[in-house]
């Protein structure tokens, strides 16, 4: 910039140069006529007509401020070139990292992805432990409002019946040692093997139905105390023979699904089971009475082809507990048989169910008979066939829910 306001300068130094020394010129002319003629008049010359002074000045100037304009718009670009460099120099220049660094830096790496995996997994179980917390508080309060539910229905009189079924634990202890019960018992099974073939033909008449369920009174010469009850019931189980068979033979074993304060179990043999069972029966919802039975049993398994057949043998003694009635006692003989066989549900003949029979006759004692209160005039009927009834069906659904509760374990 300097340089051309230098030349600028020196540029008009000499324009003004020249338009001083053109005048001089111009004037000489006129002196030397003036000195070769002093004596002639003076002729006043013409104004000339002032030439059109030279535009190269202005020219020149505008060319200085178009360079001006250019050299501040070229400073301009070099300092945004500068500060552009500047900016660059101060941005962190990626490090080369050395082996060592690059094996920690993988470290580091995978350390983090752990630590991110392991606050997942903590946030995850603390979610389960919440759930389960409340799950657990839940069943602690179930618990607690069932405690109290059990309490009133044992303290209440329609929580007796209800919760009472079959079986109910008695503080008098069973009479297990009278082997003579037991020996009369075995001797009536030694005289029942000829009827295997007839119960085994009779077991394997289709069942009509899912479940049938029979019950005859019979009176012989129309005394009410001979009175005889056959129970007879039949069902279709949806599991297999082999299961079904060895299931029943493990409750005959174990005494029933009762604790062993209910049962006391002997095994005489692989196949000879003697028992001593007491069961009690609510009879009326009104009074509160209820119905005691002690029974001494023997039971014989028979494996054949057809399946499984199991020979029971048993001595009842009945008892009512009333709180308006006298006492009364009543005697009974049991004579009865369970058969599990198999029942093919398709033509393929593949065994899909089993078929499970009972039939179990009840005969009073003659001699026990008499000892019946007169106010209690047909109480076979009224007191004993129900009872037995009620044991009875206790016991198919006993064996029903055991079948079920064990399938379930298994496929679990």
């Amino acid at each position: 910039m300097d340089e051309l306001n230098h030349v600028q300068g020196v540029e008009s130094k000499c324009g003004d140069f020249k338009r001083q020394h053109g005048t001089t010129v111009e004037a000489e002319p006129e002196l030397k006529k003036a000195k070769i003629s002093p004596t002639m008049p003076q002729v006043t010359p013409k104004t000339q007509p002032r030439k059109r002074r030279s535009t190269s000045w202005l020219r020149r100037k505008q060319e200085l401020t178009a360079l001006r304009s250019e050299s501040e718009a070229l400073e301009t670009h070099v300092t945004l070139l500068k500060i552009q460099q500047t900016a660059k120099l101060c941005q962190p220049q990626p490090a080369v990292l050395t082996a060592d660094q690059e094996m920690w830096k993988s470290v580091a790496a995978i350390a983090r992805q752990e630590c991110q995996a392991a606050q997942n997994e903590n946030a995850r179980l603390k979610n389960e432990l919440e759930m389960y917390t409340r799950a657990s508080n839940t069943l602690q309060l179930q618990t607690v409002q069932a405690n109290l539910q059990q309490q009133e229905l044992l303290d209440s009189k329609s929580g007796f019946v209800n919760a009472v079924r079959v079986g109910v634990v008695m503080s008098r202890h069973l009479n297990f040692e009278n082997s003579d019960i037991f020996n009369r018992l075995e001797s009536r099974m030694g005289a029942r093997l000829h009827e295997l073939d007839t119960v085994i033909r009779e077991a394997l008449q289709p069942i009509k139905g899912g479940i049938s369920e029979q019950i005859q009174i019979c009176r012989e010469n129309g005394m009410e105390a001979t009175a005889a009850v056959e129970y007879k019931h039949a069902r279709l189980l949806p599991f297999g023979q082999d299961i079904t068979a060895n299931t029943i033979w493990e409750i005959i074993e174990l005494g029933g699904l009762a604790t062993s304060q209910h049962f006391h179990v002997t095994k005489q043999s692989q196949d000879v089971v003697g028992m001593a069972s007491r069961f009690t029966i609510p009879l009326d919802r009104a009074s509160s009475s209820t119905v005691s039975v002690d029974v001494h049993a023997v039971v014989k398994r028979f494996l054949a082809p057809a399946g499984m057949v199991v020979l029971v043998e048993s001595h009842s003694e009945w008892s009512m507990n009333h709180p308006t009635a006298p006492a009364w006692k009543q005697t009974t003989e049991e004579v009865g048989w369970v058969v599990v066989n198999g029942h093919p549900l398709q033509a393929d003949g593949i065994q899909r169910a089993c078929q499970l029979r009972t039939t179990m006759k009840l005969v009073p004692e003659t001699s026990s008979s008499s000892k019946a209160p007169t106010t209690f005039t047909g109480c076979v009927g009224d007191v004993v066939i129900p009872s037995f009834r009620e044991i009875m069906s206790s016991h198919h659904q006993s064996i029903e829910n055991f079948l079920l509760d064990s399938s379930r374990s298994i496929r679990a």
